[in-house]
């Protein structure tokens, strides 16, 4: 591997549609409070991108992402002790971009499979400096990596981002936007400033807000009983670390496929038993996979899952107008209790159900899902305040879906959709993460999807092998 070399690509003035003139400073609401956390990215490529162009165009994105060149800051307010504001400093501060070399590789593409989530990005994706969480530090939050492998000049995309710039969805904006400017450069101003409808039909995404949050209720301490904020709930980092480490060194990673042909089968058969409304393919799954685990002898009866509320409650004032394009975390760990039975005595579309009834009382009901996101916000600020993190990991009883199922997390940057693909990293025990799977020529993206997570090593990965066969077996005969 050749020497790193970091340059630093200069932000852009905000385009006159994105803020107001003169803004230096973006507050950071507490639902939005997400320090200790990244949106990590790699992107692989048959040929070398262009250096040039892509530093152009990652100036360019700053200049409708104001935030990617900013510091978070956390200020006590006067006269309150025990209270803070926490902001984004516009201070306009360039952009990390490394490049590095990799010669004599034996394969022009980088990873060991082109499933979506791998085990390491290193040496892929650039790491934020080691205080990007701390507030007041002067840490770049948002970071870009290319790397170029020889002698076939194949490229790979990383980018990282602090999750205060924003959830999985905003970062998936971000990749698309990049691309955009990538191909079309300063056009896309022009067009900017002219027709912002005109964004939407090249990239097929509506431009980064920068305006108000959820307007939520003060907490009230019972809500955490009602709605379980264990997930928003702050940690030391030591202890973070330690977890996430212990999880690695004993569990294993699994991914699972599915075609769009299997999902269909699975929500016509419990659609149609169950006799309830419409189900999601992801509901489908979801219920299959949780029946799965239970199968494996793991008793669940909690279902943490992860959902974007930026259209739920649309008709509410609580609800800013903007919130579907806010640059910022709108995405909350709801708890779901399944009813009480026994080890897998609820088959998946019953599970699909509850998953699918909670959703929509989210979507629906505000006198619930304010009061959730209330609590979710204290447990957040609180956490900020004494610089901890949260841990996501799973105890006995539970678990998390993280899916991005209907997030075309697919770019080509002029290239076939099927020579490039897409990855990240990091799944869990009982953690299932869903995403469109890297397409194959001739396939339509989406056609497929990939269910990663991790089991307890010792020979239940192969269990669970065995019982997947066998249940897919099960749809190729229907």
């Amino acid at each position: 591997m050749s020497g790193l070399t970091t340059t630093f690509v200069s932000c852009r003035p905000p385009t006159s549609s994105t803020l107001p003139e003169g803004t230096t400073s973006l507050p950071i609401a507490p639902i939005s409070l997400w320090p200790m956390g990244t949106v990590e990215s790699v992107f692989t490529f048959p040929e070398e991108l262009d250096k040039d162009k892509l530093e152009q165009a990652i100036g360019l994105l700053t200049s409708v992402w104001p935030t990617l060149g900013g510091r978070y800051v956390r200020r006590a307010r006067e006269g309150e002790d025990g209270k803070f504001d926490f902001s984004f400093n516009l201070t306009s501060s360039p952009i990390p971009f490394s490049t590095q070399t990799i010669t004599s590789a034996p394969d022009p593409f980088p990873f060991p499979t082109r499933l979506v989530i791998q085990d390491t990005l290193h040496p892929y994706l650039p790491p934020l400096g080691p205080t990007y969480h701390i507030p007041n530090k002067d840490e770049p939050l948002f970071v870009v990596r290319l790397t170029t492998i020889l002698p076939f000049r194949s490229s790979v995309l990383g980018i990282n981002m602090s999750h205060l710039i924003g959830d999985g969805e905003m970062g998936l904006r971000l990749v698309k936007l990049l691309e955009l400017f990538y191909l079309h450069g300063e056009k896309v101003i022009v067009s900017i400033n002219d027709d912002k409808e005109d964004v939407y039909r090249l990239s097929g995404f509506l431009l980064p807000t920068f305006g108000d949050h959820t307007k939520l209720p003060p907490f009230q301490p019972e809500w955490d009983d009602l709605y379980s904020s264990w997930s928003s709930i702050g940690h030391d980092g030591q202890k973070r670390f330690e977890a996430f480490k212990h999880e690695r060194e004993t569990n294993e990673r699994m991914t699972i496929e599915f075609n769009q042909g299997e999902i269909k089968k699975l929500k016509d058969v419990w659609m149609d038993k169950e006799k309830t409304g419409i189900l999601s393919g992801q509901d489908v799954l979801s219920g299959w996979w949780i029946q799965l685990m239970e199968r494996l002898g793991m008793k669940i009866d909690l279902v943490e899952y992860v959902c974007s509320h930026r259209l739920f409650c649309v008709s509410h004032p609580s609800y800013p107008p903007d919130l579907p394009t806010l640059a910022a975390n709108v995405s909350r760990v709801r708890t779901i209790a399944l009813q009480p039975h026994q080890l897998a005595g609820l088959d998946p579309g019953q599970i699909a159900t509850l998953v699918r009834k909670a959703i929509n009382e989210l979507r629906s009901d505000p006198d619930i899902t304010l009061p959730w996101l209330s609590g979710a916000a204290h447990h957040l600020e609180q956490a900020a305040i004494q610089d901890r993190g949260q841990i996501l990991a799973c105890g006995d009883g539970q678990v998390f879906i993280n899916s991005n199922i209907r997030m075309n997390w697919h770019v080509s940057f002029g290239f076939q959709p099927h020579q490039t693909t897409y990855h990240t990293a990091h799944t869990g025990l009982r953690y299932l993460r869903v995403y469109q799977a890297n397409p194959r020529e001739g396939e339509r993206l989406g056609e497929r999807v990939e269910l990663a997570f991790r089991l307890p090593k010792g020979g239940m990965k192969e269990a669970a092998e065995n019982l997947v066969r066998n249940d897919q077996q099960e749809l190729a005969d229907m």
